[in-house]
Formats: structure tokens, sequence, C-alpha cells
């Protein structure tokens, strides 16, 4: 497997991947994260060279900071080797109940006005006491979310990730 960025998704990703055994390898263009996550023995590689050798993932986990037209993502939708937000990544790991009972999800996407109108949701979810809880683009990572103990319902996440090259079976349950 690909991480590709090693910032706040990144690093949400790789935990999330710890606990399950599964050692990725991680790309970015920063040599100073690159090297400190090496120094933590996490693989690590340039987007030039895992684009190069892309054929030897199975799945690319990608942050929303790497553009659907970074090269390394051509290459892996090029090679037909899946490409998943951590959106898509939290999606399954919750839904299979990796961490438990899934959690019930309130999504938010489109062009303008995810966070104003999570905000608001929440608010009006907590105003009629319900243990709501921001994250995505706000509040926690969704994978760092997971990680904790499932008290609280719903979660309202702002997603603007499931575009691009980005595979995103996220779906709605009922409306």
């Amino acid at each position: 497997m690909l991480v590709a960025g090693a910032g706040v998704t990144g690093r949400s990703v790789l935990a999330a991947l710890a606990p399950l055994g599964v050692r990725p390898t991680l790309c970015d263009d920063d040599p100073a994260a690159l090297q400190r996550h090496a120094d933590a023995g996490i693989a690590t590689t340039s987007p030039s060279a895992a684009a190069r050798h892309v054929g030897d993932y199975a799945l690319v986990v990608t942050s929303p900071g790497f553009r659907p037209t970074a090269p390394v993502l051509v290459a892996a939708a090029e090679a037909g080797v899946p490409i998943w937000g951590d959106v898509e990544l939290a999606w399954r790991l919750d839904s299979c109940g990796r961490y438990g009972p899934a959690r019930r999800w309130l999504v938010v996407t489109g062009t303008n006005g995810k966070t104003t109108t999570t905000s608001m949701l929440h608010a009006m979810l907590t105003t009629a006491g319900l243990n709501a809880r921001l994250c995505g683009n706000i509040g926690n990572p969704l994978l760092d979310a997971l990680a904790e103990p499932p008290t609280c319902w719903p979660w309202n996440c702002p997603v603007s990730s499931c575009t691009g090259r980005r595979r995103c079976d996220l779906r709605p349950a009922s409306c």
C-alpha cells in the first residue's frame, strides 16, 4: 500500500493502518518529513519513484493535498491501482466493524458552505442533546476519531475529498 502525503491526513492514515499490521510506503515531496518517518521505521519514497513503481502497490491512499493530476495518482489510475482518500478508508474501516458498531455519519459535501453547514448542523444536534462529533475537514481527522471509543452519535463530516480520481463508495443509507 502507498500513502501519498506526510501531513495531517497521511499521519492519520499511518496511525490507522499500524494496528492492522499494514506496513505501507509513504511518499511526499518534503524530504524532512520523509526522513522523520523513515527514522520511525516507515518505508518512504519520493512521489516520482512511487509513480515509476506504482504497480507494486495494491492500493494508494491519498491526502487531499495531492491533486488528482499528480503524476503518482495519474500513474496509479493508468495502472488500475485503486486510489482512495482518507474518507473512503475511514468509511470502509467503520463499515466493516473494525472499531466496533458502525457509527452514523452525517456528511456534508459541495463546493461552498460545507464548514458553515456542518457547524450549524453540529450546533442543532448538540442543542437537541445528542453527543455529536465534528470530524473531517474540521475537528479531528476521521481516522483519528475512529480510533476513539464510539461514545458519540452522529458524526458531522464536511467532505471534499471524494473527487477526481479517488474512489468513493460512501453512499447515503437513507434520506
